[in-house]
């Protein structure tokens, strides 16, 4: 029995090290701006929620895979749209600066940059997680434990 749990452990380990996805593949954005891929329907990119996010790389070391949930409403077709996904953040940006003000950002730099003659997108509601990586770790530390 032993022999199994020690199989398990070793691919937990190496899983996430074989697929090696980048963060921004599960961007809502388009590349490096705020401008949504998609303005007129529900996605996800991240379909386990902030798991999703936990084990993709970032570009830079000094980087961090965040997930992402976006609420907002397009006026062109009067309708709400919520989508999921995963957005790189600095970690500079996240030290030392209340984490409130960096949704704050975020909204008003998708309230900007999404606007033409035809459709106003307004952010209804926007989390932020950044905690991803840490769950991973969490995970682990509790199967060696009961190993």
């Amino acid at each position: 029995m032993q022999v199994h749990s020690f199989f398990l452990l070793v691919a937990l380990l190496v899983v996430p090290f074989c697929t090696s996805m980048s963060c921004s593949d599960k961007s809502l954005f388009e590349a490096d701006s705020t401008v949504l891929k998609i303005n007129n329907a529900d996605h996800d990119y991240a379909y386990n929620k902030v798991a999703s996010c936990a084990t993709l790389t970032t570009e830079k070391n000094s980087e961090v895979c965040c997930y992402i949930k976006l609420k907002f409403k397009n006026h062109q077709y009067d309708e709400t749209y919520t989508q999921r996904g995963c957005e790189t953040i600095d970690e500079d940006a996240l030290y030392g600066v209340d984490f409130d003000d960096i949704i704050d950002l975020y909204e008003e730099f998708i309230n900007g940059n999404n606007t033409n003659t035809d459709a106003k997108i307004e952010v209804k509601d926007l989390s932020i997680d950044c905690n991803s990586r840490f769950l991973q770790f969490v995970g682990l530390s509790l199967l060696l434990l009961l190993l």
